[in-house]
Parts: structure tokens; sequence; C-alpha cells
């Protein structure tokens, strides 16, 4: 076997600088988890808001009429203009959202929808 120290030195610098590289991206998405931990709070509301319609039509296939299926999701049903409004709110002191210049510490999601 032949040996090169010509290749063993950019060998070398090509591993560390990998290694650095993925060790920055690392650092940089514990940074970004650390400080936008509240991010996915409107995922949340919103599964729960969709969890809720599915449950509003099942509800509905099982005979309910359409103001006790609202009413047993949680939901208020408005019968003049035949539409279903959901919302659900979240109040939390680790919620921060920064928007317009402004802090918002609570987020209301609304949802209507016709059955």
């Amino acid at each position: 076997m032949i040996n090169s120290k010509r290749g063993d030195i950019p060998i070398t610098i090509l591993v560390i600088g990998v290694f650095l590289v993925c060790t920055i991206t690392f650092a940089s998405f514990i940074y970004a988890n650390s400080k936008f931990k509240s991010g996915f709070y409107g995922l949340n509301i919103m599964e729960e808001i969709n969890s809720n319609v599915e449950q509003f039509y099942t509800y509905l296939a099982l005979g309910k009429n359409k103001q006790e299926a609202a009413n047993l999701i949680g939901a208020e049903y408005n019968a003049q203009e035949d539409i279903v409004i959901i919302t659900k709110e979240i109040q939390d002191t680790n919620f921060n959202l920064w928007l317009k210049g402004e802090w918002y510490t609570a987020l209301k999601i609304t949802k209507t929808f016709k059955p």
C-alpha cells in the first residue's frame, strides 16, 4: 500500500469543515426551537377545530339535528344563515406572537362552515 501524505491535509480540512457546518446547523435549530417555542399553537387549534367538524358530521349522520350537533361539539349554530361557527381561544403566558409591531399573548381562531 502506498502512503500519500499530500491527500491527508485536504481530507482533514474537508472533514473538519463538514463537522463545523453540521454543528452550526444543529445549534441554529436548537436556538430557533427555544426562540419560537410557541409557533405551533395555531396548528394545534386548527387540528382541534377540524376534529370538531368531523364530530359534527358524525352527529348529523347519527340522526342529530344541526343545533344539537353544534351544541355537542361546543359550537354555535346560526339557523338563519345555516352556518356553524367554531371558535377556539388560547390564553397562555408562554404564548408570545410578534405581529405588525405588537406582542400578542392570546390567539383566537374561528372557523365558519355550511353543513
